[in-house]
């Protein structure tokens, strides 16, 4: 679970105006609701007043590929990437648009969703 002072620390991060990756280890389907009695009662609160600035949420803990960008739950796209434990070829190269949010997964059809695999991919 996320604390008082560790939403308080991230919505003070999020304020700024540079666009944000956001990276944690918990999925965001484990973050606890309403959790505090702070400002910001959760990570979800946390995420959905800055969600203009976050193009995409990158988490881990499931061992496996899941792509939550389109459930309504969560503020934010949100993708869950599998662990290199298991294939050394999870994951990707991202190439960030300094003057903007954008952003392209440059690898992002080598997944095999819903596994713990991705396939190999030439980078040249």
């Amino acid at each position: 679970s996320y604390g008082v002072a560790q939403l308080a620390w991230l919505d003070r991060e999020l304020a700024g105006d540079a666009p944000t990756i956001v990276m944690s280890h918990y999925m965001l389907s484990l973050a606890q609701r309403d959790e505090n009695a702070g400002a910001q009662p959760d990570l979800i609160a946390v995420l959905g007043v800055h969600a203009s600035k976050i193009p995409i949420v990158l988490t881990g803990h499931t061992h496996r590929w899941l792509n939550f960008t389109t459930l309504p739950q969560f503020p934010v796209p949100h993708y869950v990437v599998a662990p290199t434990r298991y294939d050394a070829d999870n994951f990707w190269l991202i190439e960030l648009d300094e003057n903007s949010d954008a952003y392209e997964i440059l690898d992002f059809g080598k997944v095999d969703w819903g596994t713990f695999y991705s396939d190999t991919w030439s980078y040249w």
